[in-house]
């Protein structure tokens, strides 16, 4: 069969148009994209809100601290005698051996060091001493009838991080 190359007949083809709900559908994805962002940021500025009023009400009700110290040291009979600076007797000591931990002149340190020699079990005397003038409190702990009981609370209180013989 011939062809005919001349006279060529071309079909149209008919352009649509696009359908209005493509318009709609990116109108849509725009407004939920909105409604995301704005969740987001109404969400950041109330944990902000949140935030300020459990600051105000932190700052407006103070909890005061609970030491359990100044239940301990009143029961404690306090052996801190400021009239008497001489050494105990012979006859109050029931064992051979004490323990010197420290040697200060602040009352208020040698009241935070007994306080934490008593958290920790230890048996404190505080004796006084006027040297050249100057008060002297002596933080020792004992009796101890051995030596060797004497060095095992030497260890323990370099175990707690206690320095002996510290000023």
């Amino acid at each position: 069969m011939v062809k005919d190359y001349a006279r060529k007949t071309y079909t149209r083809k008919r352009k649509t148009k696009k359908s209005p709900h493509h318009f709609g559908l990116y109108l849509l994805i725009v407004l939920l994209l909105c409604l995301f962002f704005t969740g987001l940021y109404y969400k950041k500025t109330q944990s902000v809100a949140i935030k300020k009023t459990v600051v105000s009400k932190v700052l407006v009700e103070p909890q005061s601290p609970v030491f359990e110290f100044y239940t301990l040291l009143p029961k404690v009979k306090n052996t801190l005698n400021k009239t008497d600076t001489s050494v105990a007797t012979q006859k109050q000591i029931t064992g051979n051996y004490f323990l010197q931990v420290a040697s200060l002149q602040r009352q208020e340190a040698v009241d935070a060091l007994k306080a934490k020699l008593l958290l920790l079990g230890f048996d404190v005397t505080i004796k006084t001493q006027k040297i050249k003038g100057e008060t002297w409190y002596r933080v020792n702990i004992g009796p101890y009838p051995t030596l060797s009981a004497l060095h095992n609370d030497q260890n323990r209180l370099r175990e707690n991080n206690i320095n002996i013989g510290g000023n």
